[in-house]
């Protein structure tokens, strides 16, 4: 299992997106991480998946960036360059298993690239690949498998692990979350809907306030005047 910590947790959340299929060609397997996003400055995304040129399913593999609004690819990492990347997500001394002693323990295998349009905030293990795009372009991430090395052929789809997409978005102060979402609301009727709100909220403060008065009368109704009735019915008899 791959563990991803959250770079700046406090403001940080992360997503996971799956992969879908994409396109079907003799000699590649194509994999597009959905959905399709955008980022904003300072938010992240790291890519996790498989070498799967150093895993033996195929001669060549690459991850890749794309700008959908241009329509074109913007930049994308070799399998040379994945190579230890993922390292510092596992444990070092996991043992002896059969699992590490083929290389794979150690994440030799494995790749997790991070993205971002700042990569001063990310630890200079996490192999940070800048974003050369604006904040908001709406991206994409593809990743590619050539030629499986006994067939010559694209490797079979269903043997190869999807990749992973794991987007950090910047989480929001209240202040923050009001004034983006109401940066286009004229200032008038901005005063109007917080007095409207404020005045619902007073009228529904009278509402409850009332509604326990009448609780509280009628819980001291039925605990004083019922001994009396009580009383007045014994001495009647």
């Amino acid at each position: 299992m791959i563990f991803l910590p959250c770079h700046n947790a406090p403001i940080l959340s992360p997503v996971w997106h799956r992969c879908a299929r994409q396109g079907d060609t003799r000699d590649t397997a194509y994999r597009l991480a959905l959905p399709l996003f955008t980022l904003d400055a300072g938010e992240h995304f790291v890519v996790v998946g498989v070498n799967h040129a150093r895993a033996g399913m195929a001669l060549y593999s690459n991850v890749a960036l794309y700008d959908l609004k241009a329509k074109k690819g913007v930049h994308d990492v070799h399998d040379r360059d994945m190579a230890g990347s993922a390292a510092r997500y596992f444990d070092a001394h996991a043992g002896a298993s059969a699992e590490s002693s083929a290389g794979a323990g150690d994440g030799s295998r494995y790749f997790a690239l991070t993205f971002a349009f700042d990569c001063s905030s990310i630890p200079a293990s996490g192999r940070c690949t800048t974003v050369p795009l604006a904040p908001g372009t709406p991206m994409a991430v593809v990743e590619r498998a050539y030629l499986h090395p006994l067939t010559l052929a694209g490797p079979d789809e269903a043997r190869m692990v999807p990749v992973e997409l794991l987007v950090f978005k910047r989480q929001l102060s209240v202040l923050a979350a009001w004034r983006a979402a109401t940066r286009d609301i004229p200032p008038r009727l901005l005063v109007k809907l917080y007095l409207g709100a404020c005045l619902d909220l007073l009228a529904l403060n009278a509402a409850a306030t009332a509604l326990a008065a009448t609780l509280l009368a009628l819980a001291l109704s039925t605990a004083f005047l019922g001994p009396c009735r009580r009383e007045g019915k014994r001495r009647a008899r």
